[in-house]
């Protein structure tokens, strides 16, 4: 009868430490896909402003060549003359 008591006693303290050494993993896991998911979402911010840059060049530029062909026209008109 002493032995079984000892048995379950050891089981159940088993049992515990499992329980807490999961709980213990667990929060570790979750606080590493945390500070990965923070990492994540400051690098497509930073990806998000590169991206406003390039787009504002793509704007930019036709408009360089519609004012370069205008500046080409007039130099051509003074050369002309």
């Amino acid at each position: 009868m002493e032995s079984a008591v000892v048995a379950i006693i050891t089981g159940l303290l088993s049992i515990v430490g499992i329980i807490i050494s999961n709980i213990s993993s667990n929060r570790k896991i979750e606080h590493n896909l945390q500070t990965s998911q923070e990492v994540t979402n400051t690098k497509l911010s930073y990806m998000a402003d590169d991206l406003k840059k390039v787009s504002s060049f793509t704007e930019r530029i036709p408009m360089m060549e519609v004012k370069i062909a205008g500046l080409e026209h007039r130099i051509n008109k003074l050369e002309d003359k």
